[in-house]
């Protein structure tokens, strides 16, 4: 078994499965793990886990499948980096976390422009599903999540079913975030540079661009994907003290 987070073990992996099977069609960065920590509380142990599984393992794997894809001509290939809510919306008490899910989206973004030209679509999935990441979650998140008869909004093979359809070779989206809650499936739109300011050309002193930033709102009105569904509420917070 190949810990993930070591680079050369990953690209390992790789050129073994080309090895063996001729080519590589399809990646999925699904693995995951989560260490719950406020700042101050935190070690560099946690920080140097969750970004070397979450994010270098990922990244450790993109490479080595460019490297095999350079070397081939062409032709519809998929990856599919598994992000989380918790990305675009982080939370306390897994902030670190939520900064690696926000890291996935933005390496999906690059990727996608990097690989086009092999044919490489590049997206990422935020799913709300059971995993076993749940075992480790509050005791009233278990319970909301836990398994259910009939319909099951939090059953991973819905997700599982929209990451299969992202991997079909007539797909046609590319460097894009989308989520999933059972039957619900959501499109995130990437940050924009809503606003805009400027001083004319000159430099601007220091009292008249806090006067400037001061008719910027401090808020946006956002939707977030929670377990109950779609929740629109202001963002990010401003409560101070």
């Amino acid at each position: 078994m190949s810990d993930i987070s070591d680079w050369s073990a990953a690209q390992a992996l790789v050129s073994g499965i080309c090895a063996q099977h001729g080519r590589l069609d399809i990646l999925v960065n699904n693995a995951g793990i989560s260490r719950s920590g406020l700042l101050g509380d935190l070690g560099e142990a946690d920080w140097d886990r969750q970004f070397g599984v979450n994010v270098k393992g990922a990244t450790a794997l993109i490479d080595a499948a460019a490297r095999q894809w350079r070397t081939q001509a062409p032709t519809p290939r998929a990856i599919v980096n598994i992000s989380s809510p918790a990305g675009p919306h982080p939370i306390p008490p897994i902030g670190l976390y939520s900064a690696t899910k926000a890291a996935m989206a933005a390496l999906t973004m690059s990727a996608a422009q990097e690989l086009a030209p092999l044919g490489v679509r590049v997206n990422a999935l935020s799913p709300i599903a059971r995993t076993r990441l749940i075992e480790k979650a509050p005791q009233a998140v278990q319970e909301m999540m836990a398994a259910r008869e009939g319909y099951d909004p939090f059953a991973p093979d819905h997700a599982a079913r929209l990451l299969l359809c992202l991997c079909l070779p007539d797909a046609r989206f590319t460097g894009r975030l989308l989520g999933c809650r059972g039957d619900e499936v959501y499109l995130y739109r990437p940050w924009s540079a809503d606003y805009r300011l400027d001083n004319g050309g000159a430099p601007w002193t220091i009292s008249a661009l806090e006067q400037a930033l001061g008719s910027l709102p401090q808020q946006d009105m956002c939707w977030m994907m929670t377990a109950d569904g779609l929740v629109e509420q202001p963002w990010p917070p401003t409560t101070l003290g």
